[in-house]
């Protein structure tokens, strides 16, 4: 039997008490075959709850009601929607919400135009087709008080029973909202219990202009005022100093921005909006009051625009002589200090900075929580950046009760970014990672996952999860933070992201990171940060082959001047102990590639002692795995296994995997030769933490097939031979290529068959296996 459709439109205009009950007989006591569609402008007296739980209802909005992009296209026809294209259709669609009327008197006013772009363009509820329409087919129908009504009420942006009572100051404002939603008068509700609204866009428009036209300045502003009222009084912040901006009430305007200014900036909630509407308060002449002030200058350094920001500082600082009272004037002074120093730490001036926070620290009096706790973080990340990890420790348990006491997700985000920081710098990675890990969460939960602060853990951590081998735990975190990369507001968290990304990095300049791009990031920051880019990208070069282009960028930063020397913006590199570190082990780095061992040497001798008084456990692996490096080309066997079993045990108390992937030919000769293997250690974690090792190189699956063809060597060819003789002496592929006169590509395909023959998978390999067949000269 084919279902019954009954049709009922406009049920809100029934307004008998029995129609539930005839509803509900409808909708429960008759069969599967009929079928009920009824249009109303509010829910009708049903059993909504029992429809729904027994699927029997479902409810289609205005939204559905609407055109798409598809249905719009359509109408158009495809000659117009080619000439304007899909982004436009969409734009139409959000710009007239789907309203069947609108978009086709769009498309009569678009087809009559010569250039549909431009007439698009100035397309809104002010076009005189709109204006005719609604002036005629709506307004006229209206009385005179309700559509003053509606001119007040397009002031405001959205709306409730109460607000609109209150703002338009009309005690006839909850019929006319009745007798408009009974009508169906373009009237968005917000909420799913109709208890906030909003006008159609285009309605909107339409009724602003109008409104600009009849309304006096004295009325609009009035009503204005009170919606900031209104709002003010349900902390509903944002719609409050919106409207209080708009009635250009600037004393209103300036008692909002100095009462919201800290959850604003301090908290993260919205920098940008507090930074606009600040600039709108100066530009109707308002004076901004301390707080808000002072919250001004936050915003301006945490988007790192800082020379707005010292502007706007020495103007809060002039300040200080209209203080009343010592006690304001005391409170002021360290306030400003607060500022500058968190300037020049953000400007990467630290030595600066630690002066500032000296001289603060002995004005202290503890009155203000915050800029005790901020300031101690400060000096913190001072000590830390000159890795005087014990005192900086200190310094932060200091800052923590301060911090407790301020609360909130982005305060206590920067203990955690800045503990892990220090644990990271260590190299206790492992520990650095769950630190940094639940900080990340509480802030995501709680600020979302595009907070400044969420892309500094994210960076942190994600160097972390690298160091210990966690490569696709690396690659979630960065694409967490790469989006908002120039959001990290200090040098060495931005750091911490780009060692992530180019240690992931293959060397293909056409993948998904790109080189350049990530040049254009650094160019944002303080200048230290394009160097330290430079050192990075020339170490993975190395490890990458790429000898030639490391060689480059190394000419390109002048790689082999003194480090001492190193000045950028008016300050010395030299001061920052980190970047001269980096520096060195760049250095070490291509003087290993280029053979220079004795030099390289000296070098590591030299490092290692620092490094071992710094506590730095990540980079002394690395300095031992250079180390063994050396040695090995030297020849000193048993020299380099007893440093490779050193970063073993260094290693695995950290978890620290991925170095030895920079090393990995170093470790395959050392484990061939037989000189290091799981029984090399007495501790079963570090045995353990080895074979793990081993199958992250691969080095057990080419033992294994190794003894499978039982041992069997191949006889190199004279060719071969001579290649082999010439890897002995530590030439290049290219230098080996320029002597022999052969192409780079001939040298590559003989000492691949080389490898294979010797079976062993790189050159220091073949030079140790040979030597131990006598393939070689003694």
């Amino acid at each position: 039997m084919p279902p019954t459709i009954i049709f009922l439109d406009n049920l809100n205009a029934c307004i008998d008490p029995r129609l539930a009950s005839v509803l509900d007989s409808l909708i429960f006591r008759t069969g599967a075959s009929l079928r009920l569609v009824w249009s109303s402008t509010a829910e009708p007296e049903f059993n909504v709850g029992r429809a729904r739980l027994e699927g029997l209802v479902r409810q289609v909005s205005d939204r559905e009601l609407g055109l798409g992009p598809k249905e719009v296209a359509e109408l158009l026809g495809s000659d117009l929607s080619k000439a304007i294209g899909e982004a436009e259709i969409a734009a139409m669609v959000k710009r007239t919400e789907g309203w069947p009327a609108a978009i086709r008197l769009m498309q009569i006013v678009l087809s009559e135009s010569d250039k549909p772009l431009d007439t698009l363009a100035d397309f809104s509820g002010t076009d005189e087709d709109i204006v005719s329409l609604l002036k005629r087919q709506v307004m006229v129908r209206f009385s005179v008080e309700l559509q003053r009504f509606l001119l007040r009420l397009a002031l405001l942006r959205n709306f409730t029973r109460g607000l609109c009572r209150y703002a338009i100051d009309n005690l006839a404002a909850s019929d006319y909202l009745n007798f408009l939603l009974r009508r169906n008068v373009f009237m968005i509700p917000l909420d799913r219990n109709r208890e906030r609204y909003r006008l159609h866009n285009m309605f909107r428009e339409f009724l602003l202009t109008e409104a600009a036209q009849t309304l006096a300045d004295g009325e609009r502003a009035a009503v204005l005022r009170r919606a900031a009222q209104w709002c003010e009084a349900r902390q509903e912040w944002h719609d409050a100093v919106d409207y209080a901006l708009a009635a250009e009430d600037l004393a209103h305007s300036g008692h909002l921005l100095n009462a919201i200014s800290s959850h604003y900036v301090r908290e993260q909630h919205d920098v940008q909006q507090f930074i606009d509407w600040v600039q709108s308060f100066d530009a109707l002449g308002g004076v901004l009051g301390v707080e808000s002030h002072f919250w001004y200058v936050w915003a301006l350094v945490f988007k790192r625009r800082y020379q707005a920001g010292r502007r706007e500082l020495d103007r809060l600082a002039s300040k200080l002589s209209e203080a009343a009272n010592f006690e304001e004037k005391e409170n002021l002074t360290l306030r400003v200090m607060h500022l500058r120093l968190c300037l020049e730490l953000f400007t990467d001036r630290l030595a600066d900075c630690e002066q500032v926070i000296v001289r603060w620290l002995e004005l202290d009096n503890g009155s203000d929580a915050y800029s005790s706790g901020s300031v101690r973080c400060a000096q913190s990340i001072c000590l830390t950046a000159r890795f005087e990890f014990r005192h900086s420790r200190r310094v932060m348990l200091t800052a923590h009760p301060y911090f407790l006491d301020v609360g909130g997700p982005y305060s206590l985000g920067w203990i955690g970014l800045i503990e892990g920081v220090t644990a990271a710098l260590e190299g206790n990675v492992a520990s650095a990672y769950r630190e940094l890990m639940a900080s990340f969460s509480r802030v995501k939960r709680d600020l979302g996952a595009d907070a400044q602060i969420g892309c500094s853990l994210a960076c942190v951590a994600s160097y972390c999860a690298v160091e210990m081998g966690e490569l696709a735990e690396a690659r979630r975190l960065l694409a967490v933070a790469m989006p908002n990369f120039q959001s990290n507001v200090l040098v060495d968290h931005a750091a911490f992201g780009l060692e992530a990304i180019l240690k992931l990095w293959d060397g293909d300049i056409s993948g998904e990171i790109s080189i350049e791009r990530l040049r254009a990031w650094v160019r944002s920051y303080p200048p230290r940060l394009a160097l330290m880019f430079s050192c990075m990208l020339i170490q993975r070069l190395v490890v990458l082959g790429e000898l030639e282009q490391a060689e480059a960028e190394a000419r390109a930063i002048n790689l082999y001047g003194d480090v001492l020397s190193v000045e950028v913006a008016g300050y010395a590199l030299s001061d920052h102990p980190g970047f001269s570190s980096l520096w060195m082990s760049t250095r070490l780095q291509l003087m290993i590639a280029r053979h220079q061992f004795r030099s390289a040497s000296l070098l590591v001798a030299r490092q290692m002692t620092v490094l071992k008084a710094e506590g730095r456990h990540a980079r002394l692996l690395e300095l031992e795995l250079a180390s063994a490096t050396i040695s090995v080309q030297l020849g000193k066997v048993e020299l380099a296994a007893k440093l490779l079993t050193g970063a073993v045990r260094r290693a695995a108390q950290r978890r620290l995997l991925r170095a030895f992937l920079d090393y990995r030919d170093t470790v395959e000769t050392l484990v061939r030769s037989g000189c290091i293997s799981a029984r090399s250690f007495a501790l079963r974690d570090e045995s353990e933490f080895f074979e793990e090792l081993c199958r992250l190189l691969r080095i057990g699956e080419v033992e294994e097939a190794h003894s499978r063809t039982g041992g069997e060597i191949g006889t190199p060819t004279q060719r071969e031979a001579e290649l082999l003789s010439l890897l002995e002496t530590g030439l290049s592929n290219a230098e080996i290529a320029s002597y022999t006169n052969l192409s780079i590509t001939t040298v590559k395909w003989h000492l691949k068959n080389l490898y294979k023959k010797l079976d062993v998978g790189n050159r220091a390999a073949a030079i140790a296996t040979a030597r131990k067949l006598g393939l070689l000269a003694k």
